[in-house]
């Protein structure tokens, strides 16, 4: 089959979505599927597609259904003869989900985040799409409540990881903002953006008393990047929270944390927490989206309310008396992802999806 992968994140942009639809068009490609993926000129998921071996050309990305996007995308369905066309973003589906809905190609909406609202604006979008594909159960049943998209339209394929190939890098990778070798490392990594409310690990940072071997290092880009990096320089966070931006690795360097936490107000099924547990690092993160059932409920992993920075400070403070606790929540959290959420099975659901388009 030719698919056709549509993501026009930002140039700069590289969030849980843009890895998903990387890693997805590679396992779909290694399936003998021809795949393509589209984005915005420069942007990062189009430059990794090429670098992976992707089909790869660009989209100009300007206001949405845009009639110059809509004709280069037509023009770029056509050339590449796409059965079927992934969205991730809603402009996606307003650009590329037009253009191929005036072709008659099947279009399918992935959403690992919950971005479509009940209001007229997304009603009319919604015609453009074929298919809703979510990694999360909660995802399906707010868009349910809304009364408009129909139960038979959605595929929920939990998101799946590969076992790392390689071991993470020596933790002497973080001697470079990190002087003290024995310093305790807790990572963030992801958008830095509103809804992932990294400053509730800044609120936690300040309450850990000076002396503490704990530093958080934040990972990432996003338009909080100037404020967050104004604010890691408040005495009272004692030089212990590092913001290192953007960074290609970033999967490969949760391996070598102590700790990695993800406080956000909204998720699907996060993949830095995956990734984590792949590694068998211990997490700590917010009951929202599936992160629960991710965690088991806690068992493989640290549940602390949205909001709550107190919870984290206490949770850091109990571990740096306690090392050996992250390392068994580690190995819980290892054997979870690796028993229950493999790459493979995810494939297999979205390969399932791209047969129920008529």
């Amino acid at each position: 089959m030719n698919v056709a992968f549509l993501n026009l994140a930002a140039n700069n942009d590289w969030g849980g979505g843009e890895k998903w639809t990387l890693v997805t068009a590679c396992g779909l490609a290694e399936r003998g599927h021809s795949v393509s993926v589209f984005g915005r000129k420069g942007s990062y998921v189009v430059q990794r597609a090429a670098i992976a071996g992707l089909q790869t050309d660009w989209v100009p990305a300007g206001f949405d259904y845009a009639p110059n996007t809509v004709l280069k995308m037509m023009r770029l369905l056509r050339k590449h003869k796409i059965d079927v066309l992934f969205g991730h973003h809603n402009k996606d589906i307003r650009t590329g989900g037009v253009a191929a809905k005036m072709l008659g190609i099947g279009v399918i909406h992935r959403n690992g985040f919950p971005v479509i609202h009940n209001n007229a604006r997304h009603r009319f979008s919604f015609r453009f799409t074929n298919r809703i594909l979510t990694n999360s159960k909660q995802i399906k049943d707010k868009y349910l409540s809304f009364g408009w998209i129909n139960d038979e339209i959605f595929d929920v394929v939990p998101n799946g990881i590969r076992k790392p190939e390689t071991p993470p890098p020596n933790r002497s990778i973080w001697q470079e903002w990190v002087k003290d070798s024995k310093a305790l490392i807790a990572v963030f990594a992801g958008r830095l953006t509103t809804v992932k409310r990294v400053d509730d690990l800044f609120d936690a940072w300040a309450g850990l008393n000076p002396d503490s071997r704990w530093h958080l290092i934040v990972i990432g880009a996003g338009h909080l990047e100037d404020h967050l990096r104004e604010r890691s320089r408040d005495s009272k966070l004692n030089g212990k929270v590092h913001i290192i931006g953007y960074r290609e690795n970033a999967g490969h360097l949760l391996g070598t944390a102590d700790l990695v936490l993800l406080p956000s107000s909204e998720e699907g099924m996060p993949n830095t927490i995956m990734e984590a547990m792949s590694h068998g690092v211990a997490v700590v993160a917010s009951p929202v989206g599936d992160t629960p059932y991710l965690l088991d409920r806690g068992n493989a992993g640290w549940i602390v309310p949205v909001g709550n920075s107190e919870g984290y400070t206490m949770l850091l403070k109990r571990f740096e008396s306690n090392p050996e606790e992250l390392k068994q929540m580690g190995k819980r959290g290892f054997d979870r992802i690796t028993s229950e959420f493999s790459f493979e099975r995810m494939i297999d659901g979205v390969e399932a999806s791209l047969k129920q388009i008529r």
